[in-house]
């Protein structure tokens, strides 16, 4: 699998996000995990398989792509941490979570990503909602 030619990984990705499209998160974990076997280097496999991974609740072992996609993106993609913050906050890992998501800001202020930092403020806010009581 290690020689495969640039125009079959861009088919096996392309077949693999299509499937995360549709909402098949299995398949789209079986595609994007023979991506990153084949292609280890391609940070968007690891963030696709961490994604798929994210979405099937399978938080633990998509923590672990999500480590290996900003890896191999040099440490410069807001949307890695923040997703990993979802994954953190799901397990109920809250100063973990917080460690990521102030990453995502600092990234996402580093490239003026806006649709992000406005996601992350929402996070923000709910941390910081005061408890209601119920009567």
């Amino acid at each position: 699998m290690e020689n495969l030619s640039e125009n079959a990984i861009e088919g096996l990705y392309n077949t693999a996000y299509t499937f995360f499209r549709q909402g098949k998160y299995e398949r789209a974990t079986h595609f994007f995990r023979l991506l990153s076997i084949a292609a280890p280097e391609e940070s968007r496999s690891w963030f696709g398989l961490a994604s798929s991974l994210q979405m099937e609740t399978k938080y633990r072992e998509a923590l672990e792509a999500f480590v290996l996609a900003d890896a191999y993106h040099e440490g410069e993609d807001p949307r890695i941490p923040f997703h990993a913050a979802e994954c953190y906050m799901s397990r109920g890992e809250e100063k973990q979570a917080q460690k990521a998501l102030q990453v995502a800001k600092h990234r996402a202020q580093q490239s003026n990503n806006t649709l992000l930092l406005d996601r992350i403020t929402v996070y923000e806010n709910r941390r910081n909602e005061p408890c209601l009581s119920k009567k």
